[in-house]
């Protein structure tokens, strides 16, 4: 994980100028020491509110400083968020600044800005000067300040002012359009979609597995009697990810029994035994040990499993578990007497769209005598198999009722 003060990189940023501290920094980060002094207690230098400004100096005799002591100074301010809102932070310094948001937990960085590309909308003197704006959940956060490059005046000079203003967005960023359990978005199986959770509400939810550190996205779906997958693993996931699946509606939720398997970027798959006909909702959020732009940003969810439906053999017309010539003649009687038994009926017994995908053996997308024919020219003469697979082989038709109707083994 990347440590809050960024060390290997500021040290870099400082070769020219300090060669000899650079290689003690690198050989400090190779021993894998600890910095005690880059921490969220021994180098707070105090508190912001919400619409207040904070103004002190960088200063490279007193700071706390990158890479045991060799890279520039940095500041750590306070800050309490006390409900769900976007809120801007605004640095102004004759220095590059670097600003980095920091969890409570762990004094580390989960997201940072060095270009405030709205310097003029929010009053700044120069594009140098950081901002950041986002819609930050309830809790206790940490600024770090630090120069991205050498100040002004150095090395004749070794302090320079700067402030940090703490005021609300100057417009309210969009939320994801699915940032409320209200608004969960249909899953299809598998097939993926891509979400975030940047600017996303913090709802009040049970915690299923680790705390929600970021604003929550929501989906649904329907069980369908097995095993689903949701899986956050993929490459596009830029998140460390976490899988949060309920039952029950959205006022009143109840953590489902999932396994958690981890993977690679600390996100997650999990899996998950489901009941058919019963609706599931899942929230992906950011959560874990932060590292940079860790918990706010986008994911990709795809949900795997078998599609709700039956085990049926294509083209098992009677429903009796199996394919042979009595399957042609029931088509013929239903098509021409009408009364014959039906797979995957409605409830009310009467033809539906799984039913002609069971019967439909030639692939016209219609059921008539050609399907009879085709039948038995398959039966007899060898012909092609069901468009779907071999009337032998068992599958699954999404719609078709609870009822199993292949061979028992």
């Amino acid at each position: 994980m990347k440590n809050t003060t960024n060390g290997g990189l500021m040290a870099g940023i400082y070769i020219k100028l300090l060669p000899m501290a650079l290689l003690h920094g690198i050989l400090l980060c190779l021993c894998g020491g600890s910095l005690e002094a880059q921490d969220c207690v021994n180098c707070t230098r105090g508190e912001i509110e919400m619409g207040g400004t904070f103004s002190d100096t960088l200063a490279l005799n007193t700071d706390c400083r990158h890479t045991g002591g060799a890279g520039p100074p940095y500041d750590i301010i306070r800050y309490e968020q006390t409900e769900t809102g976007c809120v801007t932070f605004t640095t102004s310094s004759t220095c590059d600044t670097m600003l980095e948001l920091l969890d409570q937990d762990g004094c580390l960085a989960f997201i940072q800005n060095d270009d405030c590309a709205s310097w003029e909308a929010e009053g700044l003197q120069g594009s140098q000067n950081s901002c950041l704006s986002l819609r930050l959940c309830p809790g206790i956060y940490y600024l770090c300040l630090y120069p991205m490059a050498p100040c002004e005046g150095w090395p004749d000079i070794s302090s320079w002012e700067y402030s940090v203003r703490v005021s609300g967005c100057i417009e309210e960023p969009e939320a994801p359009a699915n940032d409320s359990c209200s608004s969960a978005v249909p899953l299809e199986l598998n097939t993926p979609v891509i979400g975030t959770t940047l600017h996303a509400s913090c709802d009040a939810v049970p915690d299923c597995a680790d705390d929600p550190r970021s604003g929550l996205a929501w989906y649904r779906f329907m069980g369908t009697g097995s095993e689903i997958e949701l899986n956050t693993c993929s490459p596009s996931t830029a998140i460390q990810a976490r899988v949060a699946v309920y039952t029950g509606d959205c006022a009143n939720l109840a953590c489902a029994e999932v396994k958690r398997i981890g993977c690679l970027g600390d996100r997650e798959t999990v899996l998950l035994d489901t009941t058919q006909g019963v609706e599931y909702l899942v929230a992906v959020y950011g959560a874990g040990e932060p590292d940079v732009d860790s918990w706010m940003g986008e994911f990709e969810l795809v949900v795997s499993g078998t599609p709700e439906g039956a085990l049926v053999l294509p083209g098992d017309f009677n429903a009796d578990s199996r394919v042979n010539i009595s399957d042609p003649i029931a088509v013929l009687e239903f098509l021409f007497i009408g009364g014959r038994r039906i797979p995957c009926p409605e409830a009310d017994g009467a033809f539906s769209a799984a039913s002609l995908a069971v019967a439909d053996f030639n692939g016209d997308a219609r059921l008539d005598i050609s399907d009879g024919v085709s039948m038995l020219n398959w039966l007899f003469l060898g012909g092609p198999a069901h468009h779907l697979g071999i009337p032998s082989e068992c599958r699954t038709f999404e719609g078709c009722s609870e009822e199993n109707i292949c061979p028992v083994p």
